[in-house]
């Protein structure tokens, strides 16, 4: 999913994994933050070695402070972006 842009990106990971693999395990491994949150489960690894397991809100309160903070620049930056995103206009040719 690396190499797909945003909103392709975005479009697939709400309706292949999120609404039609609903209720199956999917496991996602990926660098992208912008998923974290719709996720059920988070494994944070370094260097090999499991750092942090549990969902979301937990990884925010995580005393893994550069990387929840990180993260929640992350979530916020992006939540204003989707205000901020005007829809889609249908276009006459």
């Amino acid at each position: 999913m690396s190499a797909l842009d945003a909103h392709v990106k975005k479009k697939i990971f709400e309706q292949v994994l999120c609404s039609e693999l609903k209720g199956k395990t999917r496991v996602l491994v990926t660098h992208a933050l912008d998923c974290l949150p719709k996720v059920d489960r988070i494994l944070l690894m370094e260097k090999g070695k499991i750092v942090f397991d549990g969902d979301f809100d937990e990884l925010l309160k995580a005393d893994i402070k550069q990387i929840s903070d990180n993260i929640h620049l992350f979530h916020v930056q992006s939540e204003t972006e989707e205000s901020d995103t005007p829809k889609e206009e249908s276009k006459d040719y």
